[in-house]
């Protein structure tokens, strides 16, 4: 979509195929807008192929007052039953509170929109006997499940949280009253609710103004849908708000 004078053009384009299952949460007939997040890896380069097969863009976060934990390469963290198929790497480092004591960890800096997240744990210390990490998933101070969270040691845990957030919406973990450990995160993936999807105007109207293009060469300058997106309409049409668009006047 162009105004006059401006060319549009694309430099690359990257389609990435995932597994059948991958995702059902999002819906189909919107667009999103995602971001991965790596806790607990101490690098400015982003994770991608060959660490993760479907190539997702993981950025690497360390927080502040925040401690990384990690185990070696070659360990592996059991994750096979996880639906969205986090990679190895971001289940191997994980960010805990640097004062043992320490109660939260703050996840979330968004304006008004609505989020579809995924969070991933997984206990990278073996604990003894004395020693419990139990913590829960809050919204402002109010507790998004029933049960806390535990996570198994070497064994990844999903959990799935939808929630419309505005600037004042704190996504925190909490520990317990019994937890003897602050709460640890491994990786998030945060999809942002976008567009509703459409096929476009409703094709006899773009026809009919190809008609009109090609007799005015002034109107040729325009070109994309005429409707789509709602901010750039064309200046010599207006369109209705359906669905599918309509050219309601010249």
């Amino acid at each position: 979509m162009t105004n006059p004078d401006q060319r549009p053009f694309i430099s690359a384009i990257e389609v990435r195929s995932l597994d059948f299952g991958m995702y059902d949460f999002l819906h189909p007939n919107y667009a999103f807008l995602a971001t991965w997040k790596n806790y607990g890896k101490n690098s400015t380069q982003l994770l991608r192929y060959p660490e993760d097969p479907y190539d997702r863009y993981w950025e690497a976060e360390v927080g502040t007052n925040l401690m990384p934990i990690s185990v070696g390469s070659d360990t592996q963290i059991l994750a096979a039953d996880l639906p969205d198929k986090p990679p190895q790497s971001v289940l191997q480092t994980a960010l805990t509170i640097l004062n043992s004591s320490g109660n939260g960890i703050s996840l979330l800096n968004y304006t008004s929109t609505e989020l579809y997240i995924n969070l991933y744990f997984a206990e990278l210390l073996q604990l003894n006997s004395s020693q419990k990490r139990s913590f829960n998933v809050y919204t402002n101070n109010v507790p998004l499940s029933q049960q806390p969270i535990i996570p198994p040691y070497l064994s990844a845990l999903q959990v799935f949280v939808n929630i419309n957030v505005s600037s004042a919406t704190v996504l925190s973990l909490s520990r317990t009253r019994d937890s003897t450990l602050p709460p640890l995160i491994n990786a998030m993936e945060l999809f942002e609710k976008n567009v509703e999807l459409t096929d476009g105007t409703f094709d006899t109207d773009v026809k009919a103004l190809a008609l009109l293009q090609s007799a005015f060469s002034k109107l040729q300058e325009w070109r994309g849908d005429p409707c789509l997106p709602e901010s750039f309409t064309w200046d010599w049409v207006e369109c209705s708000n359906d669905k599918m668009p309509r050219i309601s006047k010249l």
